[in-house]
């Protein structure tokens, strides 16, 4: 059994007018333009694997290589976006006040918002399913900003508010993570891609 890589893609750019329905969100322009640059960065990866968030911007981010690839997209709905329990924010002071409070404390709530601690837990729970049936394997997984935040922040405390606040305008964003033999945590690091 060898070492487990994995190339979490943060979607490319979304078009915000279209949060209210979270779900069905697509990419805009430039961000189903960028999708031929993820899928240039993983043509040499010697990927074996695709998951993703059931979110249609995550997938609209991975297709394009799956497609170029021969690869099924698994969708894992445990992946999926934080939900704030409310609509999109613009307001930045407003934004940047409401993501404090979450992650100053995992378990705060507000209204109908999803804890930090519960997006992290069943984050944690579906990469470790992905890891136990694909060990030893290069996997792609589509994700999300705060989601695939709160997956680094497990592994790496050190990953906070700040952290989290320096990615808010990247799309597309990668990060690599590897697993040992026995798929214990090694290491990460945010690929040189994407820009702001």
């Amino acid at each position: 059994m060898s070492h487990t890589t994995i190339y979490f893609i943060r979607h490319c750019e979304p078009d915000k007018s279209k949060f209210d329905d979270e779900f069905n969100c697509p990419l805009t322009a430039k961000g189903q333009e960028d999708c031929a640059k993820v899928t240039g960065f993983l043509r040499d990866k010697d990927i074996d694997v695709i998951s993703s968030s059931p979110y249609v911007r995550t997938v609209e981010t991975v297709k394009p290589f799956a497609e170029s690839v021969g690869l099924g997209i698994e969708l894992v709905n445990d992946f999926r976006e934080w939900n704030i329990g409310r609509g999109w924010i613009n307001s930045a002071e407003e934004y940047r006040s409401f993501i404090k409070r979450h992650w100053d404390n995992f378990s705060h709530q507000e209204g109908a918002s999803e804890r930090l601690a519960d997006i992290q837990n069943r984050n944690i729970a579906a990469l470790q399913k992905i890891l136990d049936k694909h060990s030893g394997k290069n996997i792609v997984i589509g994700a999300h900003g705060m989601a695939l935040s709160t997956i680094i922040n497990h592994f790496d405390k050190a990953f906070g508010l700040e952290e989290f606040l320096s990615i808010a305008g990247l799309w597309p964003w990668i990060v690599r993570m590897d697993f040992d033999e026995n798929c214990s945590f090694v290491k990460w690091l945010a690929m040189p891609f994407g820009d702001k």
